[in-house]
């Protein structure tokens, strides 16, 4: 490397999309009962567990430390054969699909400056983002490690000046993603 010579840093974004198998407002847990509100007016037993959550609790726990049990101690592997692999749910079938995941684009921008953040935000809003005349009617989940929520969440401060909504970057919601969890939890244990 030289004065005349300098090293290239080329920095790409992929955008890629999951389909959501189980979707809340078809799954018989959407009433008005559960739409967001202020914690300080909700009375305590609406979010304190009852008997039966505590029960079924108590079955979950209990089906998982038997998986565990029966993979790892020898003597136990026999029940693995008469032992159920999943816990039922209404949803098993569909959960038990293969994930939808698509390449979207790859972004010519990159995330470590605002601008290019705020490209790439821009790009998740015209691929992903249902609106119509600058109303969102939809929010996506944008994952990505922590770093890149909060360059994000950055990017969406920069544009608050803007008059709509979908200009201001508002349709996405940070998520870190479960990969980005699980190598964090990885890098605190070894």
């Amino acid at each position: 490397m030289t004065l005349d010579h300098q090293r290239l840093s080329l920095h790409w974004f992929l955008t890629m999309v999951k389909q959501r198998q189980v979707i809340f407002e078809n799954s018989d847990l959407a009433s008005d009962a559960m739409i967001q509100q202020d914690i300080l007016t909700l009375s305590t037993n609406s979010w304190v567990p009852d008997h039966c959550q505590l029960e079924d609790l108590h079955k979950d726990m209990l089906f998982h430390i038997a998986h565990v049990l029966i993979k790892y101690i020898k003597p136990l592997e026999f029940l693995g054969s008469s032992y159920p692999e999943y816990i039922v749910h209404p949803y098993i079938e569909q959960t038990k699909q293969k994930s939808v995941i698509l390449n979207c684009d790859l972004v010519d921008a990159s995330e470590n400056t605002s601008q290019g953040m705020i490209e790439i935000l821009q790009q998740v809003h015209n691929l992903t983002v249902p609106h119509k005349e600058g109303t969102l009617i939809e929010k996506v989940v944008f994952g990505g490690d922590v770093l890149t929520n909060e360059r994000a969440f950055s990017a969406q401060s920069a544009m608050q000046n803007n008059k709509s909504d979908f200009d201001k970057l508002m349709g996405v919601i940070h998520r870190p993603e479960g990969l980005h969890r699980q190598f964090n939890f990885l890098l605190v244990m070894f």
